[in-house]
């Protein structure tokens, strides 16, 4: 055999292979199609921005501090309690939205926070100047980004590989 034909061998081997991965991939992850993949990938960034951000903020002093401030200047009521309130729900609804478990809750607990979080802090950082210049402020900002995706796993499911779709099957979109 010539290296001319183990080059079209290996090639042709490696197309082969190739092609059988993404086509068995996500039937071997227990995933149906693409947006299946999407949602799993949107469930477990948020997830899990969310249950780092919420760890930090419970468990590092300067990160307690530097939320204890922002709610200060936000003039969030209460602001030394809900920097634990709102750290602890974080860890524990992030954790949750990550393994897709009460989906439903944890994504209207997280969309909350984002809100909030929006309308006292976010929009402080969105330039003025006319209507285009403020919605493109708004459509750039990352708390909107992240309630449009915790609304994709909201409305379409936690997905096929969550606890929700273990223990009601009807519901995982």
């Amino acid at each position: 055999m010539s290296f001319e034909t183990i080059d079209v061998v290996s090639q042709e081997l490696s197309n082969a292979l190739e092609t059988g991965i993404t086509l068995y991939a996500p039937y071997a992850l227990g995933l149906g199609g693409a947006e299946d993949v999407v949602g799993l990938t949107a469930r477990f960034v948020v997830g899990v921005m969310f249950l780092v951000a919420g760890y930090c903020k419970l468990f590092s002093p300067a990160r307690t501090e530097i939320m204890y401030q922002t709610l200060v200047a936000a003039r969030i009521p209460f602001a030394r309690l809900n920097t634990y309130f709102v750290s602890f729900n974080e860890l524990v609804f992030g954790f949750l939205f990550t393994i897709g478990a009460l989906t439903l809750m944890s994504g209207l607990v997280l969309a909350a926070i984002t809100l909030v979080a929006l309308m006292t802090v976010g929009r402080h950082h969105i330039e003025k100047g006319g209507f285009m210049f403020t919605l493109s402020g708004y459509l750039y900002n990352s708390e909107v980004m992240i309630l449009v995706m915790i609304g994709l796993v909201v409305f379409a499911g936690p997905g096929p590989l969550s606890v929700d779709a273990m223990l009601w099957p009807r519901l995982a979109g």
